[in-house]
């Protein structure tokens, strides 16, 4: 069941990123590796740290009613564009 979400997680990511290099001129990939480490990096920490960041930040989410959320999935493209080389 884990493996499910986990996988359905890296398509949505791999579409996300795919679609936004081909949408947006700030996000790019140099080669098919670096897109595959990354769309596994960003659907590993969309399982696993975007909750605790979720609940850590849940006043200021409410506070700008679901605002917040971007700035979270935001940190974590940046932390994954400084982990790939070529993101």
């Amino acid at each position: 069941m884990a493996m499910a979400v986990f996988i359905k997680r890296a398509l949505v990511s791999a579409a996300g990123v795919f679609l936004g290099s081909w949408m947006v001129s700030g996000i790019q990939y140099d080669d098919s590796t670096s897109l595959i480490m990354a769309v596994i990096l960003l659907a590993l920490f969309s399982a696993v740290l975007k909750p605790l960041l979720v609940l850590f930040a849940l006043p200021f989410v409410v506070l700008t009613m679901g605002v917040g959320l971007l700035f979270i999935n935001a940190l974590l493209y940046l932390l994954v564009g400084n982990l790939v080389e070529g993101f």
